[in-house]
């Protein structure tokens, strides 16, 4: 049985949106795939409904010609699902021929499945029509119909017909169904049109300085100034980032208009950032709490609805004792107790409330170890009104990079307070695993992962999101733009200087090389190279499992720290 080169066409789709899960998952070379589609072996993340071609082996087999991948499978996958995602190439019947014995659905994870594909040799396809040198399969989407193929490949509707030895009537507009194939008979390489092939980032900036603003893309530098002033002005406790990232998500879109930055208040809703919610009281340990999630994210969502409290501006002030400064964590941000529970009290502007899904919180979905749940608000007749969230009593990813208010205030520990290789890991798949789990049924909004990439990017190097002129002058200088510049360096020694001197040297540089590009591309200015935050958490679980065991101690030393909360709510 001889194999010969051939092609197959698959649009990037949910499943298969870069190269590291078509190589992964499907056993194809990235080389490959690169060398056919005219890109970089080097791109990793790809636009979705991108036409690629794939080279594949065909072999015949009593007079019938497939291709056979090996699929890796992921956990909870079904046969169905995996044919559905190669979007008509194979079927379900055809994998299950090929892997009898296996269950149809709830597979566990890293099977080796064997999945036959529909191809054609090109022997074959001058044989059906002389002039053609390769046949192509090609899975059939909405509205394609055979004239419409015919000229989108230049070849002819009688050519495609004599390919799958079909007759015209067979090939009515309403018979081309969608996720099944057609075999193209083709004269060379296939053109796919004029859809854009996946485009590398732009990387390339002045040697001199890092540019501030761009005069060609003012709106939609303006919009991102507002997401830097949103990370660098985020309160801290139970609200920070992922809190605040769940609301956002949900909120009504706005018409993009131009602002300049006098007007940082009218971000308001934005000026909430990622972060992580810590389950020790005297002790920072992010050790184990993937292993919690595993079922979560799968199984059903819990059918116990929460409720959320309203409260009066009087319960708010007695919690706060008047909104007292010594119980301010940062900025808008305060501590409070009420009923004997501890509380964070954030005051925003009233017309953000109107804004916020409320409904979105009556599901189980603010119950995930790693989001900071909403208890509840305060809308008043003024102009102010408050969110109250849950009081993450350990502070936030901010303070722990950073310091801040809440370390000073001694709301967390004001000791030296550091965070290791393998934390800094943890904390960066435990909150994209949160944000995968708020995005399930949805494409990850790209607001949500450009922050991501933001705060990854000050896991990385311990920097702030937006470094404020110094004396000398010059202009502000952004995370993302300087990353870009760090990673077109030929030289590794600026990515290690980058990164937290904090660290030292006791972290793995191929992992900070891989990170480094992945927050690259979660903060790339097109949101359709952005990746999704079930591909983040993908990379990022084989960044952890890579890891290797490390001897150090994970927690911080209890007698090198004062109580992480003052010592007036300590027994509240």
């Amino acid at each position: 049985m001889a194999a010969a080169a051939s092609q197959i066409m698959l649009r990037t789709n949910s499943y298969y949106s870069s190269l590291y899960n078509l190589s992964y998952h499907l056993g194809l070379n990235r080389f490959k795939i690169a060398e056919a589609n005219g890109f970089s072996a080097q791109t990793e993340f790809l636009p979705r409904d991108q036409p690629l071609l794939l080279p594949i082996d065909c072999k015949c087999n009593n007079g019938f010609f497939h291709a056979d991948l090996t699929k890796t499978t992921i956990k909870g996958e079904s046969l169905y699902g995996i044919a559905e995602s190669l979007e008509g190439l194979t079927t379900c019947k055809a994998i299950r021929d090929k892997n009898p014995g296996v269950s149809l659905s709830g597979l566990v994870d890293k099977v080796r499945l064997l999945i036959p594909l529909r191809c054609s040799c090109p022997v074959t396809a001058t044989e059906v029509t002389p002039q053609a040198k390769l046949l192509l399969s090609y899975p059939v989407s909405q509205g394609d119909t055979i004239s419409s193929l015919a000229i989108a490949f230049n070849t002819t509707s009688e050519a495609i017909i004599s390919a799958n030895n079909r007759s015209l009537e067979e090939f009515k507009p309403e018979s081309l169904i969608p996720l099944t194939s057609l075999l193209i008979p083709l004269n060379g390489e296939p053109l796919l049109g004029s859809l854009a092939k996946p485009s590398e980032p732009n990387l390339h900036f002045p040697e001199s300085s890092i540019p501030i603003t761009n005069p060609h893309k003012k709106k939609s530098r303006m919009w991102k100034i507002g997401i830097y002033i949103a990370l660098s002005g985020i309160a801290v406790g139970a609200i920070i980032a992922v809190a605040a990232t769940f609301l956002v998500i949900q909120m009504k879109k706005k018409k993009k208009q131009k602002q300049n930055l006098s007007k940082e208040a009218d971000l308001e809703l934005q000026q909430l950032s990622l972060s992580v919610r810590t389950a020790s009281e005297k002790k920072v340990s992010f050790e184990g709490s993937q292993d919690a999630l595993d079922g979560q994210i799968i199984g059903s969502v819990s059918s116990v609805k929460a409720v959320l409290e309203i409260y009066t501006i009087e319960e708010l002030r007695k919690a706060t004792e008047d909104f007292n400064p010594s119980n301010q964590i940062e900025g808008n941000v305060y501590h409070g107790c009420l009923s004997g529970k501890n509380m964070a009290i954030r005051r925003t502007r009233t017309e953000n409330i109107s804004k916020v899904e409320l409904k979105f919180f009556n599901d189980a979905t603010h119950q995930h170890p790693n989001i900071i749940r909403l208890l509840g608000t305060c809308v008043t007749e003024g102009s102010n009104s408050f969110l109250v969230f849950e009081y993450a009593k350990n502070g936030s990813l901010k303070d722990w990079l950073h310091g801040g208010l809440a370390m000073k205030n001694q709301f967390i520990a004001s000791c030296y307070c550091f965070l290791t290789w393998k934390q800094r890991l943890r904390i960066s798949l435990d909150v994209a695993v949160a944000l995968q789990y708020m995005h399930q049924g949805m494409i990850s909004p790209s607001v949500d992962i450009f922050a991501y990439g933001i705060v990854l990017l000050e896991i990385l190097s311990g920097q702030t999101p937006i470094s404020r002129p110094d004396k000398k002058g010059g202009g502000n200088v952004w995370l993302s733009e300087k990353i870009k510049v760090i990673l077109q360096s030929d030289s590794p020694d600026e990515l290690r200087e980058w990164m937290d001197s904090a660290i030292g040297e006791n972290y793995s540089f191929d992992a900070a090389v891989t990170l480094a590009n992945l927050a690259r591309a979660c903060t790339d200015e097109d949101p359709s190279l952005r990746p999704s935050a079930g591909e983040i958490v993908e990379k990022l679980s084989r960044l952890m499992e890579e890891s290797p065991e490390s001897t150090e101690h994970m927690l911080i030393c209890e007698s090198s720290c004062k109580p992480l909360v003052n010592s007036s709510s300590a027994n509240l």
